[in-house]
């Protein structure tokens, strides 16, 4: 990429972050290691929202320990949302 602005740029690094969590995959390659933060961050919302996806559809509910649990937190249980994630 030459000369895109940041939000330009930003974009093309969460589509290409997350469209293999949307496909499925359990494993995302991502890269420079300095995105990593931002790439946990990207994939874990993309992954809650598969899960929610499966689980309205076709009532698959995933364990506890899920990003979807930490995610939607509130809306599940009540409590805080996990300011880790």
């Amino acid at each position: 990429m030459t000369k895109l602005e940041s939000n330009v740029k930003l974009i093309a690094e969460v589509v290409a972050n997350i469209f293999p969590v949307v496909l499925g995959a359990d494993f995302v390659l991502y890269g420079p290691i300095s995105k990593a933060p931002e790439a946990y961050q990207m994939c874990a919302i993309a992954d809650a929202y598969v899960a929610y996806a499966m689980r309205q559809g076709y009532g698959i509910r995933q364990k506890e320990d899920h990003p979807i649990s930490r995610v939607f937190r509130t809306v599940e249980t009540g409590r805080d949302s996990d300011s880790r994630l």
